[in-house]
């Protein structure tokens, strides 16, 4: 925040961090994916 004369008398930091949220969202998509790639697995190539 400034004050009258332009001064910054407040300053605010965020703590966010938007690439966890991203790195979150890729771990679950690959978990996803690799659930589903092993059920195509065993439903097409009846078993291992």
């Amino acid at each position: 925040m400034l004050d009258d004369n332009d001064i910054v008398v407040e300053a605010f930091t965020s703590r966010a961090q938007p690439l966890d949220e991203l790195l979150k969202a890729l771990k679950t998509a690959a978990n996803d994916l690799s659930g589903a790639h092993f059920g195509m697995r065993i439903e097409f190539g009846r078993g291992w």
